[in-house]
C-alpha cells in the first residue's frame, strides 16, 4: 500500500503537466473559433500564421456577406475590385424609390397596421398565388 501511494504521488505532477496541455489546447481551440466567428472574445495575438490567414479569410468573407445583405458591418474599403463593382451594381439596381426600411408595395417597418393597430414589423417577400397573381413584399403586424 505504502508502495503505490508513492507512485501515485510521483505520477501526481506529470499528470498535472498532460491535464495543463489539455487545457491549453482547447483554449487555444476555442480561440481559433472564437476569431473565425468574428467574436470580441478573440485573441489575435495567440494565433498562429496560418490560423491568421483563415481567420482574415473568414472576416473577408463575413463583410462581403454583410455588404450584399446591406447589414451595417459592411466595411467597403475590404472588398476587392471586383466585390466593389458587383456591389455597386447592385446598388444601382435597387429600387430607389423607397427606403431600406420599406417593401415593394410601400408598407414601411414601424407603420401602425389600420387592422390591428399594431405597428408592422415582419416582413413578408413577395409571391405568387396559385392563381399566378404576385402579391408584392410588404410589411405585416404579429399578432
Amino acid at each position: 500500500m505504502l508502495t503505490s501511494m508513492k507512485k501515485l504521488k510521483s505520477a501526481i505532477p506529470s499528470l498535472l503537466i498532460s491535464l495543463t496541455l489539455i487545457v491549453s489546447f482547447n483554449a487555444f481551440a476555442d480561440n481559433l473559433f472564437n476569431c473565425k466567428q468574428g467574436y470580441i472574445s478573440c485573441n489575435k495575438a495567440l494565433l498562429s500564421g496560418s490560423e491568421a490567414e483563415a481567420v482574415k479569410q473568414s472576416d473577408l468573407s463575413r463583410n462581403l456577406y454583410n455588404c450584399k445583405m446591406g447589414y451595417i458591418g459592411c466595411n467597403q474599403s475590404l472588398l476587392s475590385d471586383a466585390e466593389k463593382q458587383q456591389f455597386q451594381q447592385k446598388q444601382n439596381t435597387q429600387n430607389t424609390t423607397y427606403s431600406g426600411a420599406c417593401a415593394e408595395n410601400g408598407s414601411c417597418y414601424g407603420d401602425i397596421s389600420d387592422v390591428t393597430g399594431l405597428p408592422k414589423t415582419t416582413h413578408v417577400n413577395g409571391y405568387y398565388r396559385r392563381d399566378g397573381t404576385y402579391v408584392r413584399g410588404h410589411y405585416r403586424s404579429r399578432r
